[in-house]
C-alpha cells in the first residue's frame, strides 16, 4: 500500500490556511448554496431553446402522462435520442405533471439538482477526510463555475445534473458504508443510487472504478471481500455500457469517420483532456459547440499531437504524485476516470468536446487546487500578514470572477436565438448554425430576421435542403406564397425523398386553395413517411374541402393514431 502523510487526512487543524479556506464552520455549506443559487438565479427565467428541448420536452409524447403504464413505457423504450435514460425522461414527466410546458418548472428542477450535487459532494469530501478547508473550496468552485452553466441552464442537459446527483450521493453512501464497519444498509443505498445514476446517463458506469479509488485513499487493503463487494456494480456497469452502445448505434450517433485513424483518435482524446483542464482552470471562450478540425487535410493540426504527448506527461505526473501526495493523486485519477468516456476516442456526435461533460470530472481538479491552496497557505503562515491577505483577496476575486461569468453565461441560454448567436461568434462559417438560429427567430415570430439567417446558410451551402425548406416557411409566414413554393420545390429538387418539403409545399398549395395539388403532395409525403400524422390530418381537411368526407374520415382516424393530441376538425365529426 502506498503510504502518505496521515496529517493531511485529518479533518481538524488550526492554521491560517484553514481559517481562510473554511469560513464559518458549519455555515460553510449554507454560504456555498446561497452563492450558487444567486449566480444561477437568471437561469430560472430562461425559456426553452430549439436545441433538443422540443424533442425532449415540447413534443415528447412520453412525458405527457404520469401513470404506471406511461412510466413503464419510459423504461421499455429501447432508446430515445440515442440514449437509454428512462429516469431522465421520468424527471421530465414529473415536471410536466407539475407545470406542463412552463419553462420555470424545468429550470428550477435543474437548479435544485445542481444544489443537490453540491450538498452531496460536500458531504462526500467531509467523509473522505481531505485536508481541512478543502470541502469548502471544492464545493464553492463546483457550485459557481461557468463551465457548469450548460448542464444547469440547458434543459436538454438534464441527464448531466441528474446522473451527477445520484453519482455523488452513491459515493457518499459508499464511504459511509466503508466508515461504519461495513454496515450493509449504506451499501444497499449506494447500489440503488448507482443504478438510478446509470439509468439517468450511461456515463455513470465508471462508478466501480471510483469506488476502488476511494478504497485506495481510505487505505483499505485490496482483499477478496473488497473485490467481491464491487461485483454487483461491475455487472450493472457492463450491462449499462452494452445497452448504451446499442442505443447509440440504433440512433447512428457513433460515427466511423474514415478521416481519423486510431492514433488520430488518441490525439483527439489528448486534445480534449488538455482543453477540459484549461477550461476548468480558466473558463474563457466557452461555447455550446466545439467542432472537430477540418478534414480537408489528411493530418491533424500539430496541437493535437502535442496534446497527446502532454496527456502522457500528465499520466506520468499522476503516478509521481501517488508517491508524494495522496490527495493530488486522488483528484487526478477522479478527473481522468470520470472524463475518459467522453474524450471522443470512440466518436459520438459531431462535437469534439462539450462543457457539460466536465460537470462531475471538474471536482477532481478542484480537489487538487484546494489541497494545493491549503498547503501553500500553511507554508506561508510565517510570512507577513499583508502578503497572506493579498493572496486571500486574489482568491476571492477569482471566485467573484467565476460567479459573475456564470451569471452572465446563464443569459446565453435564454432562448434558441441567444444560444446560436453565441456559437456563431466562435464559428461564423458554419451554415447549420445560421439555419438553427433562423429556426429560433421563426419560432419567436420574427420571420424577417429568420429569412436573413436562412439566406446566409444557403449562400454557404446552396443545396442545403433544410435551409431551403425553412426559408420557404419564412416566406410562408410573410405571406410570400409564390416564393415559399419556389423554395419547397428547390428542396425537393435537391432530395426527391424529402417528405417535409412535400408536406410544406402541400400546406402552401392548400393556402392558395389549389386543393388537388395539395392532395398530391400530402399523399407523396405520407408515402415517404407512413407515420406522418400531421400530413394525414391536413390531407383530411383538404379531402373534406373537395367533398370526400369518407376519405377525410379515414385520414383523420390515422392522424389520431400518430398525433398524441390532434386538434378538433370538422373531419372528426364524420368519424363519430
Amino acid at each position: 500500500m502506498i503510504s502518505g502523510s496521515t496529517s493531511e487526512r485529518q479533518p481538524g487543524g488550526d492554521n491560517i490556511g484553514s481559517k481562510i479556506l473554511r469560513p464559518g464552520g458549519s455555515a460553510s455549506l449554507g454560504l456555498i448554496l446561497i452563492a450558487t443559487f444567486l449566480v444561477y438565479l437568471p437561469s430560472l427565467f430562461n425559456d426553452f431553446t430549439n436545441w433538443d428541448d422540443e424533442i425532449y420536452i415540447l413534443n415528447n409524447p412520453l412525458i405527457t402522462h404520469l401513470t404506471p403504464g406511461s412510466v413503464g413505457n419510459l423504461f421499455s423504450t429501447e432508446q430515445y435520442m440515442g440514449n437509454y435514460h428512462p429516469v431522465t425522461l421520468f424527471s421530465y414527466a414529473v415536471d410536466y405533471a407539475i407545470g406542463e410546458l412552463h419553462p420555470f418548472i424545468y429550470h428550477l428542477d435543474n437548479l435544485l439538482l445542481h444544489l443537490f450535487c453540491v450538498v452531496f459532494l460536500y458531504l462526500f469530501l467531509l467523509e473522505l477526510k481531505l485536508p481541512a478547508g478543502v470541502p469548502f473550496v471544492v464545493c464553492l468552485l463546483f457550485g459557481i463555475h461557468p463551465l457548469h452553466v450548460e448542464p444547469v441552464a440547458w434543459l436538454s442537459a438534464r441527464k448531466e445534473v441528474l446522473y451527477g446527483a445520484f453519482f455523488l450521493s452513491s459515493l457518499f453512501c459508499y464511504i459511509k458504508y466503508v466508515g461504519n464497519g461495513t454496515k450493509t444498509s449504506w451499501y444497499a443505498f449506494a447500489f440503488i443510487l448507482f443504478l438510478l445514476s446509470v439509468l439517468s446517463k450511461a456515463t455513470a458506469v465508471v462508478i466501480p472504478a471510483v469506488l476502488f479509488l476511494v478504497d485506495w485513499y481510505m487505505e483499505r487493503p485490496l482483499q477478496r471481500r473488497i473485490i467481491l463487494e464491487k461485483i454487483p456494480f461491475i455487472l450493472v456497469s457492463l450491462a449499462a455500457g452494452f445497452i448504451a452502445i446499442e442505443a447509440q448505434q440504433a440512433a447512428k450517433s457513433i460515427s466511423g469517420n474514415p478521416a481519423y485513424g486510431l492514433f488520430d483518435r488518441l490525439c483527439i482524446g489528448g486534445y480534449g483532456l488538455w482543453n477540459y483542464l484549461l477550461k476548468i482552470l480558466a473558463p474563457t471562450n466557452l461555447s455550446a459547440l466545439y467542432f472537430y478540425p477540418s478534414t480537408e487535410s489528411s493530418h491533424l493540426p500539430g496541437q493535437f499531437i502535442l496534446a497527446f504527448a502532454g496527456a502522457i506527461v500528465l499520466v506520468g505526473i499522476s503516478v509521481y504524485l501517488a508517491r508524494r501526495n495522496r490527495s493530488y493523486f486522488f483528484g487526478a485519477v477522479f478527473f481522468f476516470v470520470t472524463i475518459v468516456l467522453v474524450l471522443q476516442v470512440i466518436p459520438v456526435g459531431r462535437a469534439i468536446m462539450a462543457d457539460r461533460y466536465a460537470y462531475i470530472p471538474s471536482a477532481g481538479i478542484f480537489i487538487i487546487l484546494a489541497v494545493a491552496s491549503e498547503k501553500a497557505l500553511s507554508m506561508l503562515r510565517h510570512k507577513s500578514s499583508s502578503f497572506v491577505v493579498t493572496l486571500q483577496l486574489a482568491a476571492w476575486l477569482y471566485c467573484l470572477w467565476l460567479g459573475i461569468s456564470t451569471a452572465e453565461r446563464c443569459g446565453v441560454w435564454k432562448n434558441g436565438i441567444t444560444v446560436w448567436s453565441d456559437v456563431i461568434q466562435n464559428n461564423p462559417h458554419d451554415p447549420g448554425l445560421y439555419n438553427s438560429r433562423g429556426q429560433a427567430y421563426l419560432a419567436a415570430g420574427n420571420p424577417q430576421e429568420a429569412l436573413v439567417d436562412f439566406e446566409k446558410a444557403i449562400a454557404m451551402k446552396p443545396d442545403y435542403k433544410h435551409a431551403l425548406t425553412d426559408r420557404g416557411l419564412a416566406h410562408f409566414a410573410l405571406q410570400q406564397l409564390d416564393s415559399a413554393l419556389r423554395d419547397f420545390s428547390l428542396a425537393i429538387g435537391t432530395d426527391s425523398t424529402f417528405s417535409l418539403a412535400y408536406y410544406d409545399r402541400a400546406n402552401t398549395y392548400a393556402r392558395q386553395t389549389h386543393y388537388t395539388l395539395a392532395l398530391d403532395d400530402y399523399t407523396t409525403a405520407i408515402r415517404l413517411k407512413p407515420d406522418y400524422g400531421e400530413a394525414y390530418y391536413n390531407r383530411a381537411i383538404v379531402e373534406l374541402a373537395l367533398g370526400d368526407s369518407s376519405s377525410a374520415c379515414m385520414d383523420y382516424q390515422k392522424a389520431v393514431k400518430w398525433l398524441p393530441n390532434p386538434p378538433k376538425t370538422p373531419a372528426g365529426t364524420f368519424c363519430r
